[in-house]
């Protein structure tokens, strides 16, 4: 299995779009924003932040999106990483935070923060595995009023 992970530009709107909804299909519920999403929101998102996307053997196979937090320009918002679901356990999603991981410490930002749905809690295993922790105080930039509230989650990053 040959793994490539590359930078997302706005041009990657629309496939960040598609790939998103193929790799959350079936694992959460109708009301989850991620459904009203259009192209041109993610293309915004890709504008204020930026986002990867994972290439397994060339196609086109997971990605993930990030921005800096509007009340913390130091701290990136992560959102919507995904993985195709026969891809799933084989660590790509933790090289798929890597490659953000990476972006904001080049960037100097000195900390990553998120949201999970309460209706999964099975990532909040994943991502204490790469080092978040449940952190009540984190705020973030939307919310989705019509769906289960959320568990929030930060890390600090090292500083270089």
């Amino acid at each position: 299995m040959n793994v490539e992970i590359r930078p997302a530009s706005r041009d990657d709107a629309e496939l960040i779009h598609r790939l998103s909804r193929q790799a959350w299909r079936g694992t959460i519920d109708a009301s989850s924003s991620l459904f009203a999403e259009t192209v041109d929101y993610v293309a915004g998102v890709l504008a204020r932040g930026g986002g990867f996307i994972l290439l397994v053997d060339g196609e086109p196979s997971g990605s993930v999106r990030h921005f800096p937090s509007p009340d913390d320009p130091t701290s990136w918002e992560v959102k919507r990483l995904g993985v195709l679901a026969p891809l799933r356990r084989r660590g790509l999603g933790a090289a798929l935070m890597g490659a953000v991981d990476g972006a904001a410490r080049r960037s100097g930002a000195r900390s990553l923060r998120l949201g999970i749905r309460t209706d999964q809690p099975q990532l909040i295993l994943f991502y204490r595995d790469l080092g978040f922790e449940i952190d009540d105080s984190v705020r973030l930039a939307s919310q989705n009023q019509a769906t289960t509230s959320t568990i929030t989650m930060s890390r600090r990053l090292p500083s270089e």
